[in-house]
């Protein structure tokens, strides 16, 4: 399978399939343990972020292997919303930030799209 895609819908709910495929998907592909977790982990992250505080349907996750790093999209159709905004929240991101090399936020009109990419 060359690219993981999930198309969710704005709730929290579907969080744990998503963690589950995706780490199963990774699994197939033998990315590392620890690899494999630090994605999940930070995917599930930046999903929820999507969900909760864009409240945008739908949530979109891509995720591709390749030269050995893990790179995965988490796309939405909502705007990007301060810590300010969002009453004083925002520790979502640091997460991701450790868990994982290199994080890109893209902002715009159309939406919100975060990039993941970890070395195996």
């Amino acid at each position: 399978m060359d690219e993981f895609l999930s198309i969710l819908p704005s709730d929290p709910t579907t969080l744990r399939p998503l963690r589950h495929s995706l780490g199963a998907w990774l699994d197939e592909l033998g990315v590392t343990e620890s690899s494999r977790d630090h994605v999940v982990l930070a995917t599930h992250e930046a999903a929820a972020n999507a969900m909760v505080h864009a409240q945008s349907t739908p949530v979109v996750v891509r995720a591709r292997v390749t030269a050995g790093r893990v790179s995965v999209e988490i796309s939405d159709r909502g705007h990007w919303r301060t810590t300010r905004e969002n009453g004083g929240r925002g520790t979502g991101l640091t997460l991701i930030e450790a868990l994982v090399s290199e994080v890109e936020i893209e902002k715009g009109a159309r939406g919100t799209t975060v990039r993941l990419v970890q070395a195996q």
